[in-house]
């Protein structure tokens, strides 16, 4: 599968489900902005990471900073690594991209992996705690954290990795429960799901 499924409408206020090329589903908040067949990511100074099946929350909150967000939700997947080895990887990408010559403040503080099963599947999770985040403007967070869960993908990749990215610190910030709440949801694509 090339392409992500096409978004899926649901009515108003209901959890929304972000079905994604790898065969795998979860669902974002209703008042998050779906995103699933967009791409989002950032661009460091010797790295960048790309997400597809993208949820946004608090977008645009801080006007004065370009292109701000409270939260966003995304997947990825890794070819020829297992589980273990792709969620590592991808916190290394992370810090990577956030590691700038002129940024450094920056400080971060990776979890060990855990096991985990979400829906009766494995999976491994790691979280990376960040602090020292350079601002463009007062309103912008200068701390966030990093969900990562890596479990195996039934297309595409070998392995799908869920990632979200959370503002801490501002009045506005999503709640952790919430991030738990959308990993939970993580479960293969059923039919009317859109594969």
């Amino acid at each position: 599968m090339d392409r992500p499924p096409p978004k899926i409408e649901v009515p108003e206020g209901q959890q929304q489900p972000i079905a994604t090329k790898f065969g795998l589903t979860y669902d974002i908040p209703a008042d998050w902005l779906n995103r699933a067949t967009s791409v989002a990511g950032r661009t460091g100074h010797s790295e960048t990471i790309t997400y597809g099946g993208v949820g946004i929350y608090g977008r645009d909150y801080c006007p004065e900073s370009g292109a701000s967000r409270l939260a966003m939700s995304g997947v990825t997947g890794r070819r020829g690594m297992d589980t273990l080895t792709a969620a590592e990887d991808e916190a290394q990408k992370i810090e990577r991209t956030l590691t700038e010559p002129d940024a450094p403040d920056v400080r971060f503080q990776r979890s060990a992996p855990v096991e985990v099963e979400i829906n009766g599947r494995p999976a491994i999770r790691i979280t990376l705690s960040i602090a020292g985040l350079p601002r463009e403007a007062d309103c912008d967070a200068s701390k966030a954290r990093y969900d990562i869960v890596a479990t195996p993908a039934l297309a595409t990749a070998d392995v799908m990795l869920l990632v979200i990215d959370n503002s801490l610190g501002l009045p506005e910030s999503a709640d952790e429960t919430v991030v738990d709440e959308i990993i939970s949801t993580l479960r293969p694509t059923d039919q009317k799901e859109g594969i």
